[in-house]
């Protein structure tokens, strides 16, 4: 500030000058909602984290759906290139694919309501009794 370096804590007043470094690779931390001041501020760091939440949501999501898709002989990438996944959403009242995926990861839909809305209900059934007739061997 104005030429020297000051704590964080350090309250500014009209006319400093601030000379802010950042690093590439930085992100905000939780810590800086109790230094920040403005509503401004405190939206766009919580905004950070909420996006920051929801790609890992997006990314755990891709892989529940994944491996819940494989049991069927299923795959992802298909199913978005064929419009599928966009239908499933649209029916969940998600605008996006990602959102649908998304709320995978976070846990409010599950792989299996995806497949549900994808498959006939014959199909299911008949990967469901396969499911179970392999557990059965595997018990005797």
């Amino acid at each position: 500030m104005n030429g020297k370096v000051v704590p964080l804590k350090y309250q500014l007043r009209s006319g400093d000058t601030v000379e802010i470094i950042t690093s590439p690779s930085g992100k905000p931390s939780k810590d800086w909602l109790k230094f920040v001041k403005t509503s401004r501020a405190k939206t766009k760091i919580r905004q950070w984290f909420t996006a920051e939440e929801r790609e890992k949501s997006i990314t755990l999501g891709k892989d529940i759906l994944e491996k819940e898709l494989r049991k069927f002989s299923l795959q992802q990438a298909k199913l978005v290139k064929s419009g599928d996944l966009a239908k499933v959403a649209d029916e969940f009242s998600f605008q996006s694919v990602d959102d649908l995926i998304a709320a995978v990861g976070y846990g409010k839909v599950t792989a299996n309501q995806i497949i549900g809305k994808i498959l006939p209900q014959e199909k299911l059934e008949e990967q469901e009794e396969q499911q179970q007739e392999g557990r059965l061997k595997t018990f005797h």
